[in-house]
């Protein structure tokens, strides 16, 4: 049985965005899997694990465009 869970790296930078990436577990190896989601770190619930889209029409599309839903 694996586990897969999402997790957020923010940038070193501040002006940059941070990557979504998920860690996969199986038989005790874990991975480590990049999406190609960028996010900013106003955007990512750290408690809850998920993505707070903005009122910003056009971020809100870039995850719509991307297969993410608001």
């Amino acid at each position: 049985m694996a586990t897969v869970k999402v997790k957020f790296r923010p940038s070193v930078q501040e002006d940059k965005e941070g990557r979504l990436f998920f860690r996969v577990i199986h038989h005790r190896v874990a991975r480590q899997i990049k999406s190609e989601l960028t996010l900013k770190n106003s955007e990512w619930n750290s408690r809850q694990a998920t993505i707070v889209w903005p009122d910003d029409s056009e971020r809100k599309n870039y995850g719509h465009q991307r297969g993410y839903g608001a």
